[in-house]
């Protein structure tokens, strides 16, 4: 049986699924909007940020996180 990985997409609607029904990270502030996360890989792609320079996200419930591997940053700490 062929294991198929979810999509980016699959594992943002996932977590915000799982969001909804409560399971949140341990800090309480809200996940990042992902308007916002879009916004914020923009700027470091206008910017000329390396691919893979290290970059390091705080508390976004991966919503950033997620945005960042879907524009090919690789090295996210």
């Amino acid at each position: 049986m062929e294991v198929i990985a979810p999509t980016y997409a699959q594992k943002r609607q996932a977590l915000m699924q799982y969001y909804k029904q409560g399971i949140k990270p341990v800090d309480p502030r809200q996940p990042i909007a992902e308007d916002l996360a879009q916004e914020m890989v923009q700027q470091l792609k206008l910017y000329g940020i390396p691919k893979d320079a290290k970059i390091g996200v705080f508390d976004t419930f991966l919503t950033l996180t997620l945005t960042l591997i879907e524009h090919g940053y690789a090295n996210i700490v």
